[in-house]
């Protein structure tokens, strides 16, 4: 009810449940890119889950960098999402990041 509770104000109509005869986009959708540099890509998306957020992951000569997203996490959970960096052959580095309003905070700051 949350988003429901929104459509009003922000005209997204979420109709909940995408396997009706017309709706016609689809379920899942997957992408793999190769730059000339060599970097690769993988994307996937999940278009019927109630779930709303990422993970989003960069590894590295040195490392990686790894984070879970939940835009959709109830109220009374944590008010910061975590980045985590695994430096190779060092321990893990936890940084929480505040939560600010709208879509992970992005909006105010765009």
């Amino acid at each position: 009810m949350l988003y429901v509770d929104n459509e009003q104000h922000d005209g997204y109509l979420r109709d909940g449940c995408v396997f009706k005869n017309d709706i016609n986009i689809f379920d899942k959708m997957a992408a793999t890119i190769k730059y000339k540099n060599g970097v690769q890509v993988s994307y996937s998306l999940t278009t019927y889950s109630p779930y709303e957020g990422y993970r989003i992951a960069f590894n590295g000569t040195k490392g990686r960098i790894d984070a879970w997203i939940e835009e959709s996490k109830p109220v009374s959970d944590k008010n910061y999402d975590e980045i985590i960096l695994f430096k190779n052959f060092s321990k893990r580095q936890y940084f929480q990041i505040p939560q600010g309003k709208g879509h992970g905070g992005g909006d105010i700051l765009l």
